[in-house]
């Protein structure tokens, strides 16, 4: 009895599909909250940048300080911005995920591909894309740069995915306090395993970067 496989062209045939799938219901269902509104008409509304901390209370000052890069664009101060503003972070943020996770696999399409799709039908990954001003979009598009840097890095021993990956922690601790606690996961997972994968993927390195 055969393995079950997928190949390059199905998988990325469906992630496409997943992509576009996922856009249409951020756009179409996206409903804002009393917070939105608030949020929306204090800032960017009114050509004002987006800050998280206002000097008291939780402290997160650049947790949604990226939806001020809406103030570049020409209909910035609109709704229909930030709804695209979410869909670019959430497309980014998957087809970054997706390429770490065909690199680990050893272009395994179909492991990949379930990964994906438990993400997408997860409880709040959806939902937070279809709120504007959720903090973990970026922390999210954030930890997949870091964590794709971090494995480029590895293997292709280039100084510069180190520097994004370093850019991209910095930021990432000023948007919400509990991403210490994610920053330190991650470092645990990569001194635990880290030697276990340099030793599955020694042999055949090269297949990780086509």
């Amino acid at each position: 009895m055969g393995t079950l496989t997928l190949t390059k062209n199905k998988a990325n045939l469906i992630f496409a599909f997943l992509i576009l799938a996922a856009s249409i219901i951020i756009l179409w269902n996206a409903k804002w909250t009393l917070g939105d509104d608030n949020q929306f008409i204090t800032t960017t509304a009114i050509g004002l940048p987006v800050y998280g901390w206002c000097g008291s209370g939780r402290f997160f000052p650049l947790g949604l300080f990226d939806c001020s890069i809406l103030l570049f664009v020409p209909f910035g101060n609109t709704a229909i911005a930030h709804l695209l503003y979410s869909c670019i972070l959430m497309i980014g943020s998957s087809i970054l995920f997706f390429n770490l996770l065909k690199k680990i696999t050893g272009h395994d399409y179909l492991s990949s591909l379930l990964s994906i799709i438990l993400l997408f039908f997860s409880a709040s990954f959806l939902q937070l894309h279809m709120s504007c001003f959720y903090p973990e979009r970026i922390i999210f598009f954030l930890s997949s740069i870091i964590m794709f840097c971090l494995w480029m890095a590895e293997y292709r021993h280039k100084t510069k995915y180190y520097v994004f990956a370093f850019i991209s922690s910095v930021y990432m601790t000023y948007t919400k306090e509990p991403i210490f606690v994610a920053l330190g996961i991650m470092a645990l997972v990569e001194l635990v395993f880290n030697e276990k994968l340099r030793m599955g993927v020694s042999d055949n390195k090269k297949k990780y970067f086509i």
